[in-house]
């Protein structure tokens, strides 16, 4: 079993995206296996694996998630030849509704009751950025300002030379409201107006979520939850929904290269979000003070 995840990892795991993940799932996977051999992995004893883990707190998704990486550790190592015989992987199913556990959605008033206590402008653009791309918290946090597109109204999620991961991140169409809040931007990280980058603002956002006194589980991916809704219903079709999550309709991966420069291209989805936002910008004082400082800054 170790020499397997070592074998993986080193060999393949290191060079990809999410290879600071791999590495914790090897880890995890370690030390509950110890000096196991890959023969000892039934299917009887990878459920006790999946109980232990649910023991020990993890969500049913994040479980899925070192399944993912043991099974793609055992591949590697047959494929290579490294092992002659395939091992039988349990299967991890995870429950259509699960990813709301990340963060649930929020009414239009709770945003803007979040907004109002945020006294900085980088949580501002920050939550923005969120609302107006629908992308997971770690795209956004990483976003540069040569991946805006101000030509073509276009926000290229995943930089250049990165891999795309199984969290695939999109091409999106620029809402009016990022184009005035971002089009003086320069060779800087677009959350904090400069050239270093923010790791987390968990507690950033952790502590306005508490002085907004709004309950329940309220995260970065709130805004996720509560876009996808919205598009719905505002009758955008399913799949520009989908294409704007960043899940991926294979058949069409070589023609998503060029599909943004298509002037249809999200366009109802872009139309929803900045609909989403005029409403929002009416409840919110401080958000409508944020947009109209940026309304005056030139290019």
């Amino acid at each position: 079993m170790a020499k397997a995840l070592t074998l993986y990892y080193t060999e393949h795991g290191k060079k990809v995206a999410s290879h600071k993940a791999a590495k914790t799932h090897c880890e995890k996977i370690l030390s509950y296996w110890k000096d196991s051999v890959l023969s000892d992995m039934s299917i009887r004893e990878q459920r006790k694996f999946k109980d232990f883990l649910e023991e020990q707190g993890c969500s049913i998704g994040y479980i899925k998630r070192i399944f993912n990486t043991l099974r793609a550790a055992v591949n590697f190592c047959y494929k290579n030849e490294y092992i002659e015989h395939p091992v039988n992987m349990l299967t991890i199913s995870v429950p259509i509704h699960s990813n709301v556990e990340m963060g649930r959605p929020l009414s239009i008033a709770e945003v803007a009751q979040l907004f109002d206590v945020m006294d900085v402008d980088y949580l501002i653009r920050y939550c923005m950025l969120l609302m107006g791309t629908l992308a997971r918290p770690a795209a956004v946090l990483e976003l540069h300002s040569s991946q805006i597109d101000h030509d073509y109204r276009l926000i290229q999620l995943n930089p250049k030379g990165r891999q795309q991961t199984t969290k695939y991140r999109p091409t999106v169409k620029m809402p009016e409201f990022i184009h005035e809040a971002t089009r003086h931007m320069k060779q800087c990280n677009v959350v904090t107006g400069k050239k270093e980058q923010f790791k987390s603002l968990k507690s950033s956002f952790t502590t306005a979520v508490k002085h907004s006194g709004l309950e329940g589980k309220v995260t970065g991916y709130s805004f996720r939850h509560t876009m996808s809704r919205w598009l719905r219903s505002q009758s955008v079709p399913p799949w520009e929904v989908a294409a704007q999550l960043g899940h991926r309709m294979e058949q069409y991966s070589t023609t998503e290269v060029y599909a943004p420069y298509d002037p249809n291209y999200l366009t109802a989805c872009v139309t929803a979000i900045d609909r989403y936002f005029e409403k929002l910008r009416d409840t919110s004082v401080t958000l409508d003070n944020f947009m109209k400082l940026y309304k005056g800054i030139s290019t």
